[in-house]
């Protein structure tokens, strides 16, 4: 049975990797330090082949303690958006980039060749209507992305015969979770209509790449599948047929959430970018196929059978709860 330490287990994305790799008989172990909660792996606990681990991706005993006897990392824990990024700038290098760093490091030390790292496509930033691949040029507009870039780079630059990372460049998340988000776009966009009956988009012609949050983590244990060589290196995480201008994500909303007004803000996203998929679906043989359509059904749905109270509550807010984070100095003494 091949062991797996999922960092940031607990969160939006990694409660449906925890679940499909459980469901695929591998031994789970997640790290998280429960900023926003564990209630959504409380059903998971009595599991024989899973372990949940209290703690934080910048202590290095935690750190050395859980990796010891895995086989494969996937690292999603972070500090996530460009939103809560920028609340502490600082404390969001010393999470996102210094602690990729040390985890990378100790994976090394323990030959663990198998290391799956969380990037997204907002490291394209600021970008024309010309579709981006993996070479593309990256034009950051946010902190978050720079962190990512900066990680990336570490990341590759330790990749070798006995060290195999994937770099999985995630587009846009959307869809219901058990550890649910309403600061991504759509999943806002959905609370926004049914609640206040109005959405707001800020300018509408910029293009993003959309991936529903279950498809992307069918494309992390897709990857454990295929053969560490094969999949070393960097790939666009979503697919070609999801990528929307904004002012259309609010066009299908209006149609399926009647009574919806759509206002748009004279301030302008920055980020713009359309981003090619192909690549990953020529080596996995999957592409994510849970539509838009399918995600804002689905979120309406949750909040009409009254499983979200409250979508305003700061647990759906990355940004109002990272600040809560706090520092971990024993981290910051081993990067001196």
């Amino acid at each position: 049975m091949k062991e797996v330490l999922v960092t940031g287990g607990a969160g939006y994305l990694g409660l449906h990797v925890v679940e499909k790799l459980l469901k695929n008989e591998y031994k789970v172990h997640v790290l998280d330090n429960f900023s926003f909660g564990n209630s959504g792996l409380k059903s998971l606990k009595k599991r024989y082949n899973f372990e949940l681990i209290n703690g934080d991706i910048r202590d290095l005993r935690v750190v050395l303690k859980s990796m010891d006897g895995v086989d494969v990392v996937i690292h999603l824990a972070g500090i996530v958006g460009d939103p809560a990024s920028k609340l502490d700038p600082e404390q969001s290098i010393e999470v996102n980039y210094l602690s990729t760093k040390m985890l990378v490091d100790v994976a090394k030390y323990f030959k663990i060749r198998q290391f799956l790292f969380a990037s997204s496509c907002s490291v394209y930033g600021a970008s024309n209507s010309k579709i981006l691949d993996e070479s593309s040029k990256l034009s950051p507009v946010s902190l978050y992305a720079d962190t990512k870039i900066k990680s990336e780079k570490i990341i590759l630059e330790s990749s070798g015969k006995y060290f195999s990372p994937t770099i999985l460049r995630a587009g846009t998340l959307f869809g219901f979770s058990n550890r649910m988000r309403f600061d991504l776009v759509i999943n806002l966009f959905v609370a926004q209509a049914i609640f206040q009956h109005k959405i707001s988009i800020e300018g509408g012609k910029q293009w993003r790449p959309f991936v529903h949050v279950d498809d992307a983590a069918e494309v992390y244990v897709r990857a454990l599948e295929q053969p560490s060589s094969k999949i070393q290196g960097i790939f666009n995480l979503g697919s070609n047929h999801f990528n929307y201008k904004l002012i259309d994500i609010g066009k299908l909303i209006t149609e399926l959430i009647p009574n919806t007004n759509v206002k748009f803000s004279k301030t302008v996203d920055k980020r713009n970018y359309r981003v090619n998929f192909s690549k990953l679906a020529k080596i996995l043989k999957y592409v994510p196929e849970k539509s838009v359509e399918y995600g804002i059904q689905e979120i309406k749905n949750k909040i009409e059978s009254k499983i979200i109270k409250s979508w305003k509550d700061p647990i759906y807010y990355n940004n109002k709860i990272s600040m809560c984070m706090g520092k971990n100095k024993q981290t910051q003494y081993y990067w001196k």
